[in-house]
């Protein structure tokens, strides 16, 4: 697939080298064609919600020696929400595995006294 892309953009490159030579008529293509490209770029950024904010980290205590951490990302665009992914200890104990993820249209107050809420039944 990225050789196919890197054909593809070189190939229009040489399109649009090639109507920049051809005078005014082409170099107002050209310019139409960066400024189209442009809006519909930030447009896409906004309406597809690829604005992130910065993560909340939660360390939540389940029992005297059971621990999860929940992380929360709040998301801007057309369509806001807010993801949540839990995560828990791996195997080795070292490090952290994600256990779930899900999303909500809305922030959940104090998400370690609302676990189960948020993610169902836990494993």
């Amino acid at each position: 697939m990225f050789l196919v892309i890197s054909i593809l953009g070189f190939l229009g490159l040489l399109i649009l080298q090639a109507l920049w030579k051809e005078g005014v008529d082409g170099r107002e293509i050209v310019l139409v064609l960066l400024l189209f490209n442009s809006a519909f770029g930030g447009v896409s950024v906004f309406a597809g919600e690829i604005l992130v904010e910065s993560s909340t980290l939660y360390h939540c205590e389940l029992g005297s020696s059971e621990w999860r951490q929940v992380i929360s990302f709040p998301e801007l665009g057309w369509d806001p929400g807010y993801h949540y992914f839990l995560i828990g200890p791996d195997v080795s104990g070292e490090g952290w595995t994600q256990i779930s993820y899900t999303t909500r249209d809305r922030a959940v107050e104090q998400p370690c006294e609302n676990i189960e809420s948020i993610f169902g039944e836990l494993p």
